[in-house]
């Protein structure tokens, strides 16, 4: 729900006019757009610069287990006592989708 001077908005569309009216009142016209920079990057490009390992993954075990789950509804005591068995599933999983330049739907 988002309140919009005094309104409660409620539904998706309504929600979607009030960004729509703020972010077309902040932003400006470009004039020419030909002038303008090319903002076009490949994801293979920038992704293909990370690197990381398997060690990396395992800093899991590292999590606070007191804490609350996060928006993937996974409880870190959890993630914490399976990195070790995770690690490797983790790590291939991260490692195909830094090499394609793109992230499976799934983990979107």
């Amino acid at each position: 729900m988002i309140f919009c001077l005094d309104n409660l908005v409620s539904s998706d569309a309504g929600k979607a006019e009030v960004f729509n009216t703020y972010f077309s009142g902040v932003f400006t016209q470009e004039e020419n757009v030909n002038d303008m920079p090319d903002f076009c990057v490949s994801p293979k490009e920038t992704l293909g610069n990370i690197k990381f390992t398997e060690s990396d993954v395992k800093l899991l075990q590292n999590l606070n287990s007191s804490k609350l789950p996060g928006p993937d509804n996974m409880h870190p005591r959890i993630l914490k006592e399976c990195a070790q068995e995770l690690a490797v599933i983790l790590y291939m999983l991260f490692r195909k989708s830094v090499d394609e330049g793109r992230t499976p739907s799934s983990q979107k």
